[in-house]
């Protein structure tokens, strides 16, 4: 199955930890078919140090529940101890982390259950994902919203523009 993951990282030896992520996930998940460079963007949705962020193409043969597990895995090998929780209010609170694994898709299925939500809920929003994920599968139509990636990255890209002024 072809799967699109997102990888990021904004602690510790950054570029190290992607190299590490790669070679994990190419160890315990499936074959690294394409990656995209590797980006620095700012912190999303908190304030922190700057991160880099890339986006792979990977055929594996792993079940969705089965790839999430392996991504978690590489992920507290790498030494990320916390995932992202939520305050009080019920409102998101992220936090820094030597790397971040998120499966953006599954082919082009669509799952969503108590231990998988396929494709990432928040992705189109991201432009951290989007510009890798772009590079290398500008193409791919996302199965829930029905639009390429090079357009959800244009539409986000006009969006900001447009907020910004």
């Amino acid at each position: 199955m072809k799967v699109y993951l997102s990888l990021g990282s904004n602690s510790g030896n950054r570029r190290h930890n992607i190299v590490q992520a790669c070679r994990l996930i190419e160890a315990e998940a499936g074959t690294i078919v394409q990656k995209s460079k590797v980006i620095k963007t700012k912190a999303w949705g908190y304030s922190d140090s700057d991160y880099l962020n890339c986006a792979l193409e990977v055929e594996t043969d792993l079940k969705p529940e089965q790839l999430l597990k392996a991504t978690q895995r590489i992920e507290k090998q790498l030494g990320r101890s916390e995932k992202t929780t939520y305050d009080e209010n019920g409102n998101i609170k992220y936090v820094s982390r030597p790397i971040d694994v998120d499966i953006l898709f599954y082919g082009n299925q669509i799952i969503e259950n108590e231990a998988v939500c396929i494709p990432h809920k928040l992705m189109h929003m991201r432009e951290f994902v989007l510009t890798p994920l772009c590079e290398i599968a500008p193409d791919f139509i996302h199965p829930v919203l029905e639009t390429s990636i090079t357009e959800l990255s244009s539409r986000l890209k006009n969006m900001q523009f447009s907020t910004a002024q």
